[in-house]
C-alpha cells in the first residue's frame, strides 16, 4: 500500500508541507525518524503527516525553538554525539547539508549509523565537488559557502566516508543548484563593490550575463546527461545491514 500510494500523496502535498522530495522515503512504512539539522522542522513535519515518529537535532536555539513549536515534539539542541539517543533506536535518518559542517565527519557518521536499526535508512545530502560547475564558476561556486562548509565531497568520498562508518549504499544521483549563476554573480558585484549587496537585491544577476547564464545552462544540461554524477548537489541512500558479513579468511 505504501509504496503504490504514497508518491502520488507526495507530489500532491508537496507543495503545501514546504519539503525537497529528494529525501523523501518513498515507498516506506512509517517508522521512527530522526532528521540531523531539522531546521525550522518542515521536513520533519511533512514526515509526521505520513505516519512517522519524529525527532529532531539543531544546532541553532532560535531554529530548535521554532521546530519545536511546529511540531510540539522532541528537538535536542547540540551536536548528535550529545543528544542521548539509544543505539538502534531510529528506522530512518536524514541529513540533509549537514555533513559539510562537521569538525569530524567520520566519526560523525560512525555515530549515525549506531543510532540507526539494523535495515534502517540513511539518507545524506551535501555540495558535490565533482559537480561540472566548480571549474566554470571557480572560487564563486556559491555552494562553497567557506567558511560555513568545513568539508566539500565528491560523490567517491562520499559514499566512501559513508562505507567506512558501517553503512551500505544502494543508490546516488546529483541535481543542478537552481539559482547558481545569479549567486556566482552577485558574488562578484560584491567582489567589485567591497561589500554586500542590500538583502532584497540577493541574488541578482546582471543582464548582460544572462547570455552567458543561459549558454551554461544549456551546456550542464548536456553535461548531465553523459554524466549524472557532475551535478552541483549530491544525495547518497544508504542502509544499515541487518548483518555483518563475515571475511572468506574468518
Amino acid at each position: 500500500m505504501y509504496r503504490l500510494f504514497t508518491p502520488l500523496i507526495v507530489r500532491v502535498f508537496r507543495s503545501r508541507v514546504f519539503f525537497s522530495r529528494r529525501g523523501f522515503p518513498i515507498g516506506v512504512p512509517p517508522g521512527r525518524v530522526l532528521d540531523i539539522g531539522c531546521g525550522s522542522g518542515q521536513f520533519l513535519r511533512a514526515l509526521r503527516f505520513f505516519g512517522w515518529e519524529v525527532a529532531g537535532v539543531e544546532i541553532g536555539d532560535v531554529a530548535a525553538e521554532t521546530a519545536r513549536q511546529t511540531l510540539d515534539g522532541p528537538v535536542f539542541v547540540g551536536d548528535v554525539h550529545d543528544a542521548g539517543f539509544e543505539p538502534d533506536s531510529f528506522d530512518f535518518v536524514h541529513m540533509s547539508h549537514v555533513i559539510e559542517h562537521m569538525a569530524d565527519p567520520v566519526k560523525s557518521m560512525r555515530a549515525v549509523a549506531d543510532l540507526v536499526r539494523p535495515g534502517g535508512l540513511v539518507y545524506i545530502e551535501a555540495p558535490n565537488l565533482d559537480s561540472w560547475n566548480v571549474k566554470r564558476c571557480g572560487a564563486y561556486w556559491f555552494p562553497y559557502e567557506a567558511p560555513r562548509h568545513l568539508h566539500m565531497f565528491s560523490p567517491t568520498t562520499l559514499t566512501r566516508i559513508i562505507e567506512e562508518a558501517g553503512l551500505s549504499v544502494e543508490r546516488s544521483r546529483t541535481w543542478f543548484f537552481p539559482t547558481l549563476y545569479r549567486w556566482e554573480d552577485t558574488f562578484r558585484q560584491e567582489e567589485a563593490l567591497g561589500g554586500l549587496l542590500p538583502a532584497e537585491q540577493r541574488p541578482r544577476m546582471r543582464w548582460h550575463r544572462r547570455p552567458r547564464a543561459g549558454a551554461l545552462f544549456a551546456r550542464r544540461a548536456m553535461a548531465h546527461v553523459v554524466d549524472r554524477n557532475n551535478g552541483d548537489l549530491v544525495g547518497v541512500w544508504a542502509r544499515r545491514p541487518t548483518s555483518s558479513v563475515s571475511s572468506p579468511d574468518s
